[in-house]
C-alpha cells in the first residue's frame, strides 16, 4: 500500500510538471512565466513535504498498530498506550511554512485517551465478543484515569 501511495504521489506530480510546464512554455510574456515558474518551485516542495509527511505517518502509524495490540492484550495500561501514542505523534513534524495542512493532535490526555480507545475498537471490529470485553475495560480505565488527574466529567 505504500508503493502504491508513493507511485499516485509521484504521478500526480508529475502531471502538475507536465501542466505547469505546458503554460510556461504557453506563456504571453516573460513575467507569466516567471510566476508559473515560481509556482513549480512551490508545487515541488509542497511534494517533498507531502512525501516527508507520508513517512512519518507511515512510521507513526506502524507505532501506534503495535501499541494497540499489546493494549487489547492487557500487556501495556491505558495510560501507557496514550504515552506512546503521543511519542509517535510527535514525529510527525507540523510544516511550519504551510506546505502541507498541520497535524490535528488531541488537545487533551482525555482526547488522548478516546483515541486510542477508538483504534482499539477499530482493532477489534471483527470480533464483537472481544470488544464486548476490553471496550468497556478501556473506557472504565480511561474514568479513572481522568478522575485521579482531575479532568473526570
Amino acid at each position: 500500500m505504500k508503493h502504491v501511495s508513493r507511485l499516485l504521489l509521484t504521478v500526480f506530480v508529475l502531471a502538475i510538471l507536465g501542466v505547469a510546464m505546458m503554460r510556461v512554455f504557453a506563456a504571453r510574456d516573460e513575467q507569466e512565466g516567471q510566476s508559473l515558474a515560481r509556482w513549480i518551485l512551490v508545487e515541488i516542495r509542497r511534494s517533498a513535504a507531502l512525501d516527508s509527511r507520508a513517512s512519518e505517518m507511515s512510521q507513526s502509524l506502524e507505532v501506534k498498530k503495535a501499541v494497540v495490540s499489546d493494549l487489547v492484550a492487557e500487556r501495556v495500561s491505558l495510560r501507557e498506550a496514550a504515552e506512546q501514542f503521543r511519542q509517535a505523534d510527535q514525529w510527525i513534524e507540523n510544516d511550519g511554512a504551510g506546505l502541507v495542512a498541520p497535524y490535528r493532535l488531541p488537545e487533551s490526555e482525555e482526547g488522548r485517551y478516546r483515541q486510542v480507545i477508538a483504534w482499539a475498537k477499530a482493532e477489534l471490529s471483527d470480533d464483537p465478543k472481544q470488544t464486548e470485553q476490553v471496550i468497556p475495560r478501556l473506557e472504565q480505565e480511561m474514568v479513572e484515569e481522568c478522575r485521579e488527574e482531575g479532568s473526570a466529567e
